[in-house]
């Protein structure tokens, strides 16, 4: 894989990460534990 390649996928997969930690901190910020549930049980790995 070429170096610029690898960078973008990087690049992609943190602020994909970031956009799901965010979305979350907001759920549980906002005492949505219903939400964040089912949110948490589609995204589990």
């Amino acid at each position: 894989m070429p170096p610029v390649a690898f960078l973008h996928t990087h690049v992609l997969v943190v602020v994909l990460f970031l956009i799901f930690f965010a979305a979350k901190a907001v759920l549980l910020l906002l005492n949505k534990r219903e939400t964040l549930d089912k949110v948490r049980s589609k995204t589990k790995v």
